[in-house]
């Protein structure tokens, strides 16, 4: 029987479903995440532990070899150079290298370590040549201990459930049985009705197709989408909280230069001083310090020393003597909103330098149209990099959550990975670079435009709205027409084509709840 139907184009028979599998749950496969949310960070992890190799040294006979950093041990000492990244915690035995912290906690403040002090994972080597000593295993750190998490699943009642399950239990033999009956009487209408008559299965499958369409839709505007699921849950988010490491891909950081009595003893600027800086680091002016020196030129006396103390955010701290001129202390805090370079001397203040970000057009007009939206936007974190930056972030987050609210993280560096992951959509930039962990935990990875952040708000409201239209209408058609059918009102050639328009139709319906154009606020 079901060779004949198959032959006759009426694959959509249960049968066959039955005896050789559902192919539903093979396209379910494409469309969703089914081993949960932070699966590719684990096995980014993973592949991480054997790609990344280590010029590691033998403490007695000096010799160097390359090993993986799953394989490296306590105590294990290795070569670092420059634009090398620290993936383990180490301490400084031999040399000195100037790094940033900027793919850990997103400060561009550069400073020099020398043997004994300690680097963090996630720092950057700027320039120097170094030996440094492991003094945690990558299997250890405590920053890749997250929470993985499955998206909601099917919104179904309880009800709905047990229903759809005694349907799957007890319909399939009657239908086959009336079916086999009415072609045995000649009732060939009557037959195909019945037979074809699956609501549950053709609204799972439009489902489905739908949601793999929205998939490749939005990946053909640069927006990857890990799970379909993800629309259902982005359609109820109340809050977005921005890491403050991303704003530097929406907006612009400038700076503002405030002089003081004191100034009149230095015979340079307050800018040139930074510039003296970055040039004793060999640093790129347009790396560190926020980019504020990209545009201005470089014109300071000689640096005779300079020392570096960068802790928390109300201590990065930096003592620097410049050929001809008294001692000065540059000392870095943030207040309201903005990062204040304060420069003194032993007798006065000379001035502060106060760094401010401005965000982009395109960044104002998304905020807008989230407000009109009812979706609030703020922003999370402290820049010049403190000790428990991860974990303050995660919490501001979990009160959030504590609060009723559905919250979407837009994450950028190492410590945004614990929040991410803890947040019912984890949103990525696909232009950062510095974020090529923490995009692995993304639901959601923009390219280019952020104005789609806004859009697929909508668009993920108008695709959960089609859907439910799409499975009342397979639902409503598919009984009308098996009922129709019964009664033998249409030939063979007009029911195949009635019980497949819906699906057609519904696959219409999805594509325009996908237009561009429907998403315009």
């Amino acid at each position: 029987l079901s060779a004949t139907l198959i032959g006759s184009g009426l694959a959509r028979e249960s049968l066959v479903e039955g005896l050789l599998g559902s192919s539903t749950s093979a396209l379910q496969s494409m469309s969703e995440n089914t081993q949960g949310s932070s699966s590719e960070f684990f096995a980014f992890l993973e592949r991480l532990k054997t790609s990344v190799m280590l010029r590691c040294i033998d403490i007695q006979t000096e010799e160097s070899t390359l090993l993986p950093i799953g394989d490296i041990q306590v105590g294990q000492r290795y070569r670092l150079m420059d634009e090398d990244h620290v993936y383990l915690s180490s301490r400084v035995v031999q040399g000195e290298l100037v790094v940033t912290n900027s793919l850990s906690d997103g400060s561009s403040l550069p400073f020099r370590v020398l043997p004994g002090d300690h680097l963090a994972f996630g720092a950057f080597v700027l320039s120097g040549d170094g030996i440094c000593e492991v003094v945690q295993s990558f299997s250890e750190v405590s920053l890749f201990k997250i929470e993985d998490t499955l998206l909601e699943e099917d919104g179904s009642s309880d009800f709905q459930k047990r229903l759809s399950y005694l349907y799957d239990l007890l319909l399939p033999p009657v239908q086959l049985g009336f079916g086999v009956w009415s072609l045995l009487n000649g009732l060939t209408e009557r037959a195909i009705g019945l037979l074809s008559f699956n609501p549950a299965e053709d609204s799972e499958r439009s489902k489905l197709s739908s949601s793999e369409s929205a998939l490749v839709d939005m990946a053909l505007n640069n927006v990857h989408i890990s799970d379909s699921r993800v629309f259902e849950t982005l359609k109820d988010v109340s809050h977005i909280l921005i890491s403050i490491d991303a704003l530097r891909h929406l907006g612009t950081y400038s700076c503002q230069q405030t002089l003081l009595n004191g100034a009149s003893a230095l015979d340079c600027d307050l800018l040139q001083i930074l510039w003296a800086i970055v040039s004793d680091f060999g640093a790129d002016p347009s790396v560190v310090l926020w980019g504020i020196l990209s545009d201005v030129q470089e014109k300071h006396p000689a640096l005779q020393s300079l020392e570096v103390n960068v802790g928390e955010s109300d201590q990065g701290l930096y003592r620097v003597v410049l050929e001809g001129q008294p001692v000065v202390l540059i000392r870095f805090t943030e207040k309201d909103g903005a990062i204040h370079a304060s420069f003194s001397t032993e007798e006065a203040d000379l001035g502060v330098i106060t760094i401010t970000w401005r965000p982009s057009q395109e960044f104002e007009m998304m905020s807008s149209q989230l407000r009109k939206l009812g979706i609030s936007v703020s922003t999370v974190g402290a820049h010049c990099g403190r000790t428990k930056e991860a974990e303050d972030r995660k919490s501001r987050l979990l009160e959030l959550r504590n609060q009723g609210c559905k919250v979407a993280y837009l994450g950028d560096v190492i410590d945004d990975i614990a929040a991410m992951a803890a947040a019912d959509i984890a949103i990525g930039l696909a232009e950062d670079e510095l974020g090529f962990i923490s995009k692995t935990v993304c639901d959601i990875v923009l390219g280019g435009d952020i104005l789609w952040l806004s859009r697929l708000f909508v668009l993920s409201r108008n695709f959960v709205e089609a859907n439910r239209f799409n499975t009342n209408l397979i639902v409503g058609s598919s009984v009308l027409l098996a009922a129709a059918s019964l009664v033998a009102t249409f030939s063979p050639l007009q029911t195949i084509l009635l019980f497949n328009s819906a699906p057609i139709i519904a696959e219409i319906n999805t594509l325009r709840s996908l237009n561009g154009s429907s998403s315009r606020l």
